[in-house]
């Protein structure tokens, strides 16, 4: 695979998982859970994850409740998305080397 199309390949998963994280956001603010929550999980769960949060009932507003499951979301997608970087680095400093 030439380097160029590796990166194409990249940044279309990047553009894709992004959709359907804000999906996932959206669908989740509609049933008054946590978007932010569900974000970070679109983004670990990808099409899984709209699917969960489409199946899920709608919550009562004002429940307290509804982030705290979720506070552990977002540090584990910033160590994700950093090691993915960094594999994303290595790879491509192997094929511009090679």
């Amino acid at each position: 695979m030439e380097e160029f199309e590796f990166i194409l390949l990249i940044i279309g998963v990047v553009i894709v998982q992004l959709a359907i994280a804000f999906g996932c956001a959206a669908i989740a603010k509609s049933k008054n859970k946590s978007a932010l929550g569900w974000f970070s999980l679109g983004v670990l769960l990808g099409i899984i994850g709209i699917l969960i949060i489409g199946f899920m009932e709608k919550e009562e507003p004002g429940n307290p409740h509804s982030w705290k499951y979720w506070a552990l979301a977002i540090p584990i997608v910033i160590a994700i998305l950093i090691v993915l970087f960094i594999l994303l680095v290595v790879r491509f400093s192997s094929l511009v080397s090679s």
